[in-house]
């Protein structure tokens, strides 16, 4: 990947308002990862009156070093992530269309400043909610076991 400028997440617009992760399919093989993020009113996705579509899918899984290493593009912008998110991202690619998610250390502004530890604060006083909300969350542990642990999932009929 090109050198890019470095992402930087825009400030959310309601304290109520989280970001989604829409992952682009892949295009070539070994592309890239590439996504954007959106801005959606959890309010709105709970309702289901939501102009923007949800994320159906979160990810869990070990951060392994809290520091990004890998760039990963947003935007035609660089955002570096862990080798562990970045495994995840490769598997959970599709072929043709793109992905729906919901990826804590991407759609949290995970930045050392203080308007960031606020929002980070705020998100994960929203993130119940937003699990709540989902019709699955993934697991992974490493990359050895990733397609293993695929198959957990949890919706509203398990809760």
């Amino acid at each position: 990947m090109p050198n890019l400028e470095p992402y930087k997440h825009k400030r959310l617009e309601s304290p109520r308002s989280i970001r989604i992760l829409k992952l682009l399919p892949l295009v070539e093989q070994n592309a890239p990862i590439q996504f954007r993020l959106k801005e959606l009113d959890i309010n709105k996705y709970a309702s289901h009156h939501y102009e923007t579509p949800g994320p159906d899918e979160a990810l869990s899984y070990v951060w392994g070093s809290r520091i990004g290493s890998i760039p990963i593009a947003c935007e035609g912008k660089s955002l570096l992530v862990t080798e562990n998110c970045h495994s995840a991202l490769v598997r959970l690619r599709r072929r043709f269309r793109s992905r729906a998610l919901w990826i804590d250390s991407i759609c949290i502004d995970q930045e050392k400043s203080k308007p960031s530890e606020e929002e980070r604060t705020v998100q994960i006083q929203l993130m119940g909610e937003l699990c709540y909300s989902l019709a699955r969350t993934m697991l992974s542990l490493d990359e050895r076991n990733f397609e293993d642990t695929t198959g957990i999932h949890n919706t509203r009929a398990d809760i």
